[in-house]
Formats: C-alpha cells, sequence, structure tokens
C-alpha cells in the first residue's frame, strides 16, 4: 500500500467528519515515512507554529505501526503529553501513555504513588489487593503493550538508562523500539543537560542535615560525619578553578551520599515492621519522600561523573 492510501485510511477510520490535511501535512508524513524507509537515521521537520505537527507524529507512527514497527512519541512536558492523550480519546486511538510515578495517587492510601502503600512498606506491588486497579500500574503496562507510546523525555530517559541496565531484555517494559519521535525537538539540550546535571543549592545541605537528623532521632543510622564532609565538599565546589580538582570533589561528595543509600531499605523495613496496617506519620513521610529525593541526587552526581570521564 502507497502512502495515499495510508492517508485515506487514517482520514477514514480516525479523523471526524469533514476533516481536511492542511497545507504541507500530507508531504511532511510522505517525507518522513520515505526517509525512514531508506534508512535515515535522524529526519528533522522544521514547521512553523499551528503546522499540526503533533497530528503529522501520530499519522506518521500509525503508519509505521501498519508496516509492523514500533515506537515512541516524545512529550517535552506534562501539559503536551495531556494533550496527546486528549487526542488518542478523541480520535478513538488505541494507544498508552505513562508519565512519572507522582502524577498518579495510591488508591489504598491517597498519597502520591511515591508514597503509595507498597513503596513506603518496601512490598511488592503484585502482592497488594489493589494490584489490578493502580493508576500508575494500569496506565504503565498498557503503554508498555502499545505499538506507539507516548512517554515524556525525562520519563524515557530513566527507562532507557537506568530501569533497563538491571533488567534482562525480554523482561523490559519499555526497551528501544523501532522508531522515536521528539516533538519539540529544539528543547532537547535543556531537558538532556537538566536530566544529567545535579544542581547544588542551598536546599541540598537543608535537606540533607534533614535527613540525617530524621535517621539519628530514629535510630536508623547514625551519618552525622557523613554529613559534616558533605557540607565541606559543599562549600569547597564554588571555590575550585581546576577541572581536576572539581571531579576529586564531586567523586567524593559521590560516594559519601552512596553511604545513605542502606539507611534508605533500612528505613522502609523500619516502617513495614513498626506500620504493618497504618500509614505512617507525617514526619516519616517527609523523611521518605528526602529518601527519593537523595536517591534522584545522587543518580545525577553519579551520571555527571561519568560524562565527564567518557567525554
Amino acid at each position: 500500500m502507497d502512502i495515499q492510501n495510508y492517508l485515506i485510511e487514517f482520514t477514514e477510520v480516525f479523523m471526524p467528519e469533514g476533516f481536511q490535511w492542511r497545507r504541507g501535512q500530507k508531504e511532511a508524513i510522505a517525507k518522513i515515512i520515505d526517509a525512514y524507509e531508506n534508512k535515515s537515521k535522524v529526519v528533522i521537520l522544521d514547521a512553523p507554529v499551528g503546522s499540526g505537527k503533533s497530528l503529522i507524529a501520530m499519522a506518521v507512527s500509525w503508519i509505521l505501526n501498519e508496516k509492523g514497527k514500533h515506537g515512541y512519541i516524545l512529550a517535552s512536558d506534562i501539559s503536551l503529553q495531556e494533550q496527546y492523550e486528549k487526542d488518542f480519546k478523541r480520535f478513538h486511538m488505541r494507544w498508552g501513555s505513562i508519565k512519572g510515578i507522582d502524577n498518579y495517587l495510591c488508591i489504598d492510601n491517597m498519597e502520591k504513588n511515591s508514597l503509595g502503600t507498597c513503596r513506603i512498606r518496601n512490598k511488592a506491588p503484585r502482592q497488594m489487593h489493589c494490584f489490578d486497579s493502580c493508576p500508575y500500574l494500569l496506565a504503565r503496562d498498557f503503554a508498555s503493550e502499545s505499538s506507539t507510546s507516548v512517554l515524556n523525555y525525562a520519563y524515557w530517559l530513566i527507562m532507557q538508562n537506568y530501569v533497563n541496565e538491571h533488567m534482562e531484555e525480554e523482561k523490559q517494559l519499555f526497551p528501544p523500539r523501532d522508531f522515536t519521535i521528539c516533538d519539540e525537538s529544539h528543547k532537547i539540550l535543556d531537558i538532556v543537560q537538566n536530566h544529567y546535571s545535579p544542581r547544588f543549592d542551598p536546599n541540598v545541605l537543608e535537606k540533607l542535615e534533614n535527613l540525617t537528623d530524621f535517621f539519628n532521632t530514629y535510630k536508623v543510622k547514625d551519618h552525622s560525619q557523613h554529613f559534616q564532609s558533605l557540607k565541606i565538599l559543599h562549600r569547597a565546589l564554588f571555590d575550585f578553578e581546576n577541572q581536576d580538582e572539581l571531579f576529586k570533589t564531586l567523586r567524593k561528595i559521590e560516594l559519601y551520599l552512596e553511604e545513605y543509600k542502606p539507611s534508605i531499605e533500612l528505613l522502609k523495613d523500619k516502617v513495614k515492621k513498626e506500620y504493618p496496617r497504618d500509614d505512617p506519620p507525617k514526619e516519616w513521610k517527609k523523611a521518605l519522600r528526602l529518601c527519593d529525593w537523595l536517591k534522584d541526587f545522587h543518580c545525577k552526581v553519579e551520571d555527571y561523573l561519568l560524562c565527564i570521564h567518557y567525554r
């Protein structure tokens, strides 16, 4: 089937009655498909605002799906991703979309998903009574099984660079696919830089101190020395001009942050033991949020060091 026939079928199946393609849309779709089939690794569409780039992305994805290919559409932010979700619903397209876990509520305790019952008690989601109706897991699994899935850049980067690394290939929910369409690709540089760049502002020390105090108060582990060392190293970061010295300091920071990670698992075990049925108190939930922040921050420092090492 040639491209024109695919476009006719796409229009008849998904578009409302009276739909008309905008100027240049069909030509753009045809050229993108042609470039893909001629093994071009990167195709860039430069089109003005209002030209209907999202519809072009959906039409290209559908045609490639019809040709047996699977792929992703990446959105630069949640609002754009939600617009895609609305379009899928409006056009009756059976594609999935998945966002970060805190965009969904745990239906067991009505907290953000990162503080859902299974997470704060360190319990496998499949062992929970609400597993089959968890909004996050339902969206995740549907997106995983869709021939085209919409993810935001941040979620996609985490899956490709962290989650997949620790899973066997056949168990990966979002493995590399045949094609990836990057909407608003002019933002990619800023998105990637932000994703892999740790920010050392005063809030970092405040959060570390709060978590250290909590671990000490509730006898999880004494990290006072680690915190004092991090405090000195944090201050030293802004004094160095020599890049080698800066790298060494960042490496020390990464190692001290690593010391906190076993305590995070100890805290979760403590929650499981001391609050087997009830939600833990507010200060415990705050500490658990800080644990998630620390893991993410440590990851960013680690990635930043790897980027420098392999530059």
